[in-house]
């Protein structure tokens, strides 16, 4: 009914030999539940087909008169230790062989017979590795920062670590990379720290180096630009950090409706608005703790005039150089004076300039109906004003009653103000008197 032997071709797989049994040709019957086709199984003996070649070798092709024989590649050093070798333990080379995985074959051939024993070397410390935990490179004063150490390669047990955290702190470590003993900081102050770390034994040394970012987050930024400026008229903008001490801030600056922002380490940056209307500024500055942010719309003409000011040396005393109290002085002006020469507020603008003595710019806007009139130079409204600068009609009382003046920055210049205005895409100032 049945035949008995192992299967067609290959007798030995993965190192055994299985006998099964097998319907007669001649034979109708029909298996049962308890049919089982594998009868026994034994191991075959180990051949050179039961083994590949090991890691870092390969067979070589080419090699004709070789077989196929197992060749270590070019970067792999057979006698070389493994990495978890310690000083005082053995290690086994490799022959170039292994047995194949799960290969259950027993005697004949060996290929991993032959394969040689050493002794550990002490080996030098290599691919040293310094973090932090939580990968956090800028930190604030005070926080508490964990130090990891790692070492790749070399023995670690009579490896010493000096540790240098960049503030005076320094200190030496025995078998840190062993103990995973945490190296714990504080930084009091704000700066930039060079932290090191050399591992050292008497077969050589390795350094690994990072730079930690003390700062504390930004509290506001401030952005100051002029509020009036002339078609391709160079401006400044400077944003105004708080607190005064950040360092290390990035500056992204964002003007009219450009999605790709300029950026400078500088807190300034000088640019041009080619076209008149209203264009929007803004800035961000970042410090990799923080982000704050400030907007300012600029109103661009193709023609204004200016008028230098100055004020009584009284107000310096006052002057805290902070840009809300110049917008706050800025504004009074321009109320006061739109009051007294009967001139709408919204074609005056006085902007309060940083620094001692305290001096300021008055921007006299073209008439709603002039504007279109580039050819119109004469405006009847400049001798009204300077007119009640020259009365010391203008002024206004500051804490403790004390009253400030406010005065034309040369009054000796009788009528004289700068004409900011364009032509065949050209700019030019012009002294008007």
């Amino acid at each position: 009914m049945y035949t008995f032997g192992p299967p067609q071709g290959e007798i030995c797989i993965m190192g055994q030999e299985r006998s099964f049994r097998k319907r007669k040709d001649t034979a109708f019957c029909i298996k049962g539940r308890s049919y089982t086709s594998a009868l026994t199984t034994k191991p075959c003996q180990c051949s050179e087909k039961d083994f590949n070649c090991d890691y870092g070798f390969e067979r070589a092709q080419s090699l004709k008169t070789e077989g196929d024989r197992c060749f270590a590649d070019f970067w792999h050093d057979p006698d070389s230790p493994p990495d978890d070798c310690h000083q005082g333990h053995d290690f086994e080379s490799s022959t170039g062989y292994r047995k194949v995985v799960s290969n259950l074959c027993e005697g004949g051939v060996n290929k991993q017979q032959s394969a040689k024993q050493h002794t550990c070397p002490l080996l030098p410390p290599r691919g040293l590795q310094l973090g932090i935990k939580g990968q956090m490179l800028a930190v604030a004063p005070g926080d508490d920062i964990t130090f990891i150490v790692h070492q790749e390669q070399g023995d670690t047990s009579s490896t010493k670590y000096q540790v240098d955290l960049g503030d005076g702190m320094r200190a030496i470590y025995q078998n840190l990379t062993v103990t995973d003993e945490p190296i714990q900081h504080r930084y009091k102050q704000q700066g930039v720290y060079r932290v090191t770390v050399k591992a050292e034994n008497s077969a050589g040394h390795d350094q690994a180096t990072i730079y930690i970012q003390v700062t504390a987050p930004l509290q506001d930024v401030h952005l100051e630009v002029v509020p009036i400026a002339g078609i391709n008229q160079e401006v400044n903008l400077t944003a105004v950090v708080l607190p005064f001490e950040a360092n290390l801030t990035v500056f992204y600056w964002w003007i009219g409706d450009n999605l790709q922002p300029n950026m400078s380490l500088g807190n300034s940056l000088i640019t041009k608005f080619p076209e008149e209307g209203e264009v929007s500024v803004t800035v961000q500055a970042s410090n990799g703790r923080s982000m704050v942010q400030d907007t300012k719309n600029v109103h661009v003409y193709d023609r204004f005039q200016v008028i230098p000011l100055a004020f009584s040396s009284n107000l310096d005393r006052l002057n805290p150089n902070i840009p809300e109290w110049r917008e706050d002085v800025g504004q009074v002006v321009t109320r006061i004076l739109a009051k007294i020469t009967g001139i709408p507020q919204e074609s005056l603008v006085t902007m309060v300039k940083r620094g001692l003595p305290t001096t300021a710019d008055l921007y006299v806007l073209p008439p709603e109906g002039q504007r279109a009139k580039r050819s119109v130079f004469v405006d009847k409204r400049i001798p009204a004003i300077k007119q009640a600068f020259n009365d010391n009609n203008v002024s206004f009382i500051v804490r403790g009653g004390l009253q400030v003046l406010v005065t034309l920055a040369d009054p000796n210049a009788g009528n004289q103000s700068i004409l900011y205005y364009r032509s065949n895409s050209c700019n030019h100032a012009i002294v008007m008197l």
